[in-house]
């Protein structure tokens, strides 16, 4: 699936796509672990300059260890010592960054993935705050070249190997050849694998043999790749006599199930005004099934656009589409819509009633007024209370940490069980 609202697809920077150990070794955890920190660090660093924080390299950003690690399945009692074991790997193991499409040239010189590591412990609950070397926070923040990379998919593989090479041959699924960079067995051996191949003493690498190398862990990882993610691999070798002198690998992208069974059409007047806004149609078509207003909601959403982008005395717009979902998120609820009668025997129309402001969306204009700490502290005690009850998804969960962290409103979703908790409380 092409997830542009999923709230686990990371902009990954071409360049920090190939990860070279130098010194140490890095799990598979640890590794998929490592993609969550830089996608956090990423959201976190765009959500302060927003709010008009100034941010720079060496500056902490933190997580609740619990939110962390929910995609892992660590048992609460083991957290902190699971957590400990891999930001110590993370910290210790140095590493050599490639594009994978420049073949074996390196980037810049080894470093550590960590700058600074911690875990410190408030309101009786864990966190852990990092900091990343300076080149990385620059690249992260900055990507110039990037691959969209779902980290959903990337969690569910197993094995280092499949991770690795599922990260490079993700970063070709849109290339019409379908096919990846051309390399030497050697740079893919040293690709996939979780620690140096370096003689630490000599600083050479001794001579793995790709045949081995394929038989132990490439065919697993091909197959992983294909049974659980959303793009299928194939590889390619290339001889010269009997030796394999060159690999490459065919990339296809899957078919996934759509979600909203059948497309979506758009009334001539919202795509029109998307042409205006210049946010692409099937951002809008995603605004109109996310929201319960439908095209009403998308509609005001765009026209927020095209008044925003025409303030001169405003930084410009880098992402509209992201913009445009943001404020039908806000909107979504306050816009009442009512299915008329259809004429003639005709589909129903939906169209926009007068506003009718339901005790929920009362509520929920109520906390967005409440100040900041009430509102914080409400979203703790709603957080806390879907987690006892197993009902806090992976979306709500980094929504809350976003938000309790720095950003200016909560989402939708944490919105209206906040509003929801407030009536009931003030019913």
């Amino acid at each position: 699936m092409d997830t542009t609202d999923n709230s686990l697809v990371f902009r990954k920077p071409n360049h920090l796509i190939v990860m070279v150990p130098t010194l140490g070794k890095l799990s598979p955890i640890s590794r998929k672990l490592y993609n969550v920190l830089l996608h956090d660090t990423q959201v976190q660093a765009m959500v302060k300059q927003a709010s008009g924080e100034v941010i720079k390299a060496g500056d902490l950003f933190e997580a609740r260890l619990a939110d962390l690690l929910v995609p892992f399945n660590v048992d609460a009692a083991d957290l902190s010592t699971v957590a400990k074991a891999h930001f110590r790997e993370m910290k210790r193991t140095e590493v050599e960054w490639e594009a994978p499409d420049q073949g074996s040239e390196v980037v810049w010189a080894s470093m550590s993935l960590l700058s600074e590591a911690k875990v410190i412990k408030r309101n009786n609950q864990l966190y852990f705050q990092w900091a990343l070397p300076p080149t990385l926070f620059n690249a992260v923040m900055d990507p110039g070249l990037f691959t969209r990379m779902d980290l959903e998919f990337l969690i569910r593989l197993k094995s280092y190997a499949a991770l690795a090479l599922y990260e490079i041959c993700v970063r070709y699924k849109n290339n019409p050849s379908g096919l990846t960079c051309v390399c030497e067995p050697e740079w893919w051996v040293d690709a996939i694998s979780a620690k140096s191949n370096r003689d630490p003493a000599a600083g050479v690498k001794p001579k793995r043999e790709w045949r081995k190398v394929k038989n132990e862990a490439v065919l697993k990882a091909i197959e992983e790749i294909n049974n659980l993610t959303d793009i299928d691999v194939e590889l390619i070798e290339k001889k010269t006599g009997k030796a394999v002198t060159q690999i490459q690998f065919v990339v296809r992208r899957k078919k996934l199930p759509d979600k909203g069974k059948g497309k979506a059409t758009l009334s001539p007047e919202l795509v029109a005004q998307a042409v205006k806004a210049d946010v692409p149609l099937a951002d809008v078509v995603g605004i109109v099934k996310a929201s319960v207003g439908g095209e009403a909601v998308a509609m005001a959403a765009l026209r927020s656009v095209e008044r925003r982008a025409a303030n001169d005395d405003l930084e410009q717009l880098q992402n509209k589409a992201a913009y445009a979902r943001a404020v039908a998120r806000d909107l979504d609820g306050y816009i009442a819509v009512a299915d008329s009668k259809p004429s003639g025997g005709g589909r129903p129309n939906r169209g926009v009633t007068d506003a009718v402001i339901s005790p929920l969306s009362a509520a929920k204009g109520k906390v967005s007024m409440l100040p900041l700490s009430e509102q914080h502290a409400l979203a703790n005690a709603v957080i806390e209370e879907l987690k006892s009850k197993g009902l806090a998804t992976p979306a709500t969960v980094q929504g809350h940490a976003q938000f309790v962290s720095g950003s200016r409103l909560p989402p939708a979703h944490l919105l209206m069980e906040m509003a929801k908790r407030y009536l009931a409380r003030s019913g």
